[in-house]
């Protein structure tokens, strides 16, 4: 399987566990912004990494979603996934005064 490939099938898992996990609520905006990296298999389950522009957004996924997150990657893939968040401050946010605000941490959810 090509890199291309690769990332195309991680982007379109992202996108499911995005749509179950957040759905059109409060959290979308806030996940949107995550990006897989790259998916790891370990010796008991597999990994997925993640990047979050900042470490705000970081906080949100790895500690207020985490549980949301690992079971829908469990019930998409059919297996346990673990998962690492990392901030990539490379990463552009929209430009929005939304956006603003995570980047500063003044949204409180």
């Amino acid at each position: 399987m090509s890199e291309t490939q690769v990332q195309e099938d991680l982007t379109a898992l992202w996108g499911r566990v995005i749509s179950q996990v957040a759905g059109d609520g409060p959290n979308k905006a806030v996940v949107e912004l995550a990006k897989p990296l790259g998916l790891l298999k370990g010796t008991d389950a597999a990994n997925l990494i993640i990047a979050t522009p900042n470490a705000f957004v970081k906080d949100i996924i790895d500690v207020r979603l985490r549980n949301a997150i690992t079971e829908s990657l469990a019930a998409t893939l059919n297996e346990k996934i673990n998962f690492a968040v990392t901030v990539d401050e490379s990463l552009e946010l929209p430009d929005t005064s939304f956006a603003m605000d995570l980047h500063f941490g003044q949204i409180v959810f």
